[in-house]
């Protein structure tokens, strides 16, 4: 039988595990304190963990599994090798830095759960930083709250570049065409109910009801209030970690990342897959060339 102790972190999200054993299927105990531990966190850590694919794949999954038997029996689609590397050929986001954004924010139905593992990590190489959507809201000012509800805001592939100079070292992705999509921003969140703010730097484009000005000035104070300091945690990489997290709940971000820095290739998985029929896997470019 797994022991597994888990320890919150000091931010607002956040847990490390210790004790996971890369065996399959999970105990009924182990299950049930990661779902706990992920659920009331949002991001679990795992340090110096030695998993395949499958493995993170299984993991991943078995958090938003609905019941036992889904966990000893793995029946869908196998996982693809996907990475965030400066050095894998043909990764995603090879260079460049990533404002804060939930992956698929674009799509209907996004990733509930994302995942990344360290491969291969040169120390010290760019962290993740997250943010709490839900965290977000619960500490929302009265008066913004009262601004926001009932109001809806489009998301659209794509990067939108807010920078304030021209050789911003941002990564915008072209995924060939745009795709979007339009949601309350106080949204219940699709698994767990709770009510949190959808909106992200990277992919909000405006506040449907709204003007140009009065949008972007009331997006400018919910990123204000979402990024700040009280509400991110930021994790520092090392080869063999594990985070897997709430797409939903939580979005992420990172500072710069240079193709000839230090070695970060990062093993990705998220499920479930959204429809993203339409898009093709994206190429990359610096907003500042």
């Amino acid at each position: 039988m797994m022991t597994l102790e888990v320890r919150d972190t000091e931010g607002p999200v956040g847990a490390e595990v210790f004790g996971l054993d890369p065996g399959w299927p999970l105990d009924a105990d182990a299950h049930a304190a990661l779902q706990d531990a992920f659920d009331r966190r949002s991001v679990l850590v795992f340090r110096d963990v030695d998993i395949d694919l499958q493995f993170q794949a299984r993991l991943s999954r078995s958090l938003i599994a609905q019941d036992e038997g889904s966990l000893a029996e793995d029946s869908q689609e196998a996982p693809f090798d996907w990475y965030i590397s400066n050095r894998v050929p043909d990764a995603a986001a090879p260079f460049g830095r990533l404002p804060f954004h939930s992956d698929s924010m674009w799509c209907a139905d996004p990733y509930l759960v994302l995942s990344l593992y360290g491969e291969e990590v040169e120390v010290p190489v760019a962290p993740t930083f997250f943010a709490g959507n839900v965290t977000g809201w619960e500490k929302l000012p009265d008066d913004l709250r009262r601004r926001v509800e009932g109001l809806h805001a489009r998301h659209v592939s794509g990067i939108i570049d807010r920078s304030a100079e021209p050789d911003d070292d941002v990564a915008l992705p072209d995924f060939g065409t745009t795709l979007s999509t339009v949601k309350p921003i106080v949204w219940s969140h699709p698994r767990t109910g709770r009510p949190q703010l959808w909106l992200c730097e990277q992919m909000t484009s405006e506040v449907v009801e709204l003007d140009a000005g009065d949008s972007e000035a009331l997006l400018g104070e919910l990123f204000a209030h979402l990024y700040a300091s009280e509400n991110r945690w930021q994790h520092e990489w090392q080869e063999g970690d594990l985070i897997v997290w709430d797409n939903v709940a939580v979005q992420h971000s990172r500072p710069n990342v240079d193709e000839d820095g230090p070695v970060r290739t990062l093993r990705k998985f998220g499920t479930p897959h959204p429809d993203m029929t339409a898009a093709q896997v994206p190429t990359y470019t610096r907003a500042g060339t």
